[in-house]
């Protein structure tokens, strides 16, 4: 399988250009909002700095057609070859990364407002209410997240493919993810994101013609406003899900030397189709700076309580977490009993909770030893997912 490898230096050469004075490289702004494309995480990237990892990026069936071409350059190509996109799917590689990665994006990274006003004179509140038939919010609405004293250097869990929401708008996305980022709060800013995500809905990786079912994929956005998207999996309701993001030690026999980067993978499995195995992107980011991690359920443009699956929670089971020993003592003592061995030692998160969103029931809830210290993201009531069920 072919793997992205994204230098660590693709977000820092876009943060240092901001926090500089000079003036010899200037972002453009997009006249056309239209351009932007929803991510996960708040973030919109311009269509032009969205990038395949490979040029058959959907597991294709009968129902679905193949992923259509974001890029420019690709379009390009493809015009050259054929004028039938969707059999050049299968005919045209993708072009070569290298000269994407070393630049920012030319159109600076969006950030999406946690909370959108539909009307004039109709504000959704930021939490605890209802949004009203004409107020709609978008934001991380229930999740548990975890900031490491030492960098991480594995972040695993499984979760099952829950119902469809009954209302399926084609503006409205809902995502489910685990997911590491380099920000530390009060402290350190995030400049990207890794993340193996389960999603209905049109995003970034994934457009219009793919809104009415579930899809699991790879992403890594970063502040450089450039995003990659691994191998779209359509999944169905019932199908168990391992997302996984770890440190590759040894450069994964590459022969690359990285003085100032780590070898990461980025991979989804679907555990109960091996035939359809896995999507994977292999990213390098700078040493030592995946700090912070997260269980997450995310919607973008939630109108109704039917924005959310038709049953009442996600539980993320067997939540794995490594992450550099603190000392040589600790290393010693706990490698026996890593997953990974070799200066990895496993870590008890201390999960703080945060609920944006409670008027459907949505809830965190931290589960115990017995039960392999899952966390549950709740997200319907039994009131409210029955209102919900009459309403689709």
């Amino acid at each position: 399988m072919k793997k992205v490898r994204v230098p660590a230096f693709a977000f820092f050469l876009f943060v240092a250009h901001i926090s500089s004075s000079a003036t010899d490289f200037v972002f453009p702004e997009s006249k056309d909002l239209s351009e932007y494309v929803d991510f996960p995480g708040g973030l919109q990237i311009h269509r032009d700095c969205i990038h395949r990892t490979e040029p058959d990026n959907v597991a294709e069936t009968d129902s679905n057609p193949p992923l259509p071409f974001w890029n420019k350059r690709e379009r390009r190509l493809l015009s050259r070859s054929t004028p039938n996109s969707a059999a050049a799917t299968h005919t045209v590689s993708s072009p070569p990364m290298t000269d994407l990665l070393h630049t920012p994006c030319p159109f600076p990274v969006r950030r999406r407002k946690s909370v959108t006003e539909a009307s004039e004179g109709n504000a959704a509140e930021t939490g605890g209410t209802k949004p009203s038939g004409l107020g709609y919010y978008s934001t991380w609405v229930a999740y548990a997240s975890f900031t490491s004293p030492t960098p991480l250097t594995n972040f695993t869990s499984e979760w099952t493919v829950p119902p469809l929401p009954p209302h399926r708008n084609p503006l409205t996305t809902t995502f489910f993810f685990n997911g590491i980022e380099d920000k530390v709060p009060g402290e350190l800013p995030q400049t990207y994101i890794i993340q193996p995500v389960l999603q209905t809905g049109q995003s970034g990786c994934l457009p219009f013609g793919f809104t009415s079912k579930w899809h699991f994929t790879s992403y890594y956005v970063n502040a450089g406003g450039r995003a990659f998207c691994g191998k779209v999996l359509p999944v169905s309701e019932g199908d168990r899900l391992v997302g996984r993001m770890f440190r590759l030690d040894g450069g994964d026999g590459d022969g690359v030397s990285r003085s100032n980067a780590e070898r990461w993978r980025v991979e989804g499995e679907v555990l109960n189709r091996p035939k359809q195995k896995t999507t994977v992107i292999d990213v390098d980011l700078p040493i030592g700076t995946p700090r912070w991690a997260a269980l997450s359920m995310e919607v973008i443009r939630c109108y109704s309580c039917g924005a959310y699956p038709a049953n009442e929670k996600v539980l993320f089971e067997q939540p794995l977490l490594e992450a550099v020993a603190e000392s040589e003592e600790d290393r010693e003592e706990e490698k026996e009993t890593s997953e990974t061995g070799g200066g990895r030692v496993r870590v008890t998160p201390s999960w703080e909770v945060t609920v944006t969103h409670d008027e459907c029931g949505q809830a965190v809830e931290l589960l115990g030893e017995s039960e392999g210290h899952a966390v549950a993201i709740r997200y319907q009531s039994g009131e409210n997912r029955e209102v919900s069920e009459e309403l689709a």
